[in-house]
């Protein structure tokens, strides 16, 4: 895989125990990671996208499109949320890095809102705001391998920004009300929605 990034979309212990193995970039999910594999995706360095905001997305968004509780819950969507929470606070200790995203473009989950994923960093993973924040921009940029260009604000970085009219560490909710934000990209206004 030279020159690549490799990601592995899987949940299960031997899927995630292969994948680490192969030693790719990115496991998305690796739900049901046993301590074993976690050790070993911590050892390589490897990261973890959780993509929990999915799951809870088909819980709250799902009904109209014909996903219910009568079918969510027999399949266990609730049960698989709780481990997940465990396994990637056990993740978290072992200091695997993780960065929000995954399964974005479903009508209940649709694309343009990845910062809700962010939200499910601090709210259902612990992280402070400031520390999701990190996840998603530094890490982020470190998964792509393109840390000495994006990630953080650095002299000679692209002035890629979203700029946001509140606090985010005191309500890391904000970065989902688009009113509030405006974007700078490659050092020109995308967009301007504060006065």
């Amino acid at each position: 895989m030279r020159n690549r990034i490799c990601a592995a979309h899987v949940r299960g212990e031997a899927s995630s125990r292969i994948a680490a193995q192969a030693g790719v970039d990115s496991i998305e999910h690796a739900t049901y990671a046993s301590d074993e594999t976690l050790r070993m995706i911590a050892d390589k360095g490897l990261f973890i996208v959780p993509g929990l905001r999915y799951l809870y997305s088909i819980i709250e968004n799902g009904q109209p499109f014909g996903i219910t509780e009568a079918i969510y819950g027999p399949a266990g969507l609730r049960e698989e949320i709780a481990q997940a929470a465990e396994t990637y606070r056990r993740a978290r200790e072992l200091g695997i890095r993780m960065c929000p995203g995954g399964d974005f473009g479903f009508a209940w989950n649709p694309h343009g809102e990845y910062a809700k994923d962010i939200e499910v960093f601090v709210r259902i993973l612990g992280f402070s705001p400031l520390e999701a924040i990190g996840c998603a921009t530094r890490n982020g940029a470190e998964l792509m391998h393109m840390q000495d260009r994006i990630g953080t604000l650095e002299p000679g970085k692209l002035a890629d920004l979203v700029v946001v009219n509140g606090d985010p560490l005191a309500d890391i909710a904000i970065l989902q009300d688009r009113s509030h934000l405006s974007v700078m990209k490659g050092g020109a206004w995308f967009t301007r929605n504060l006065a």
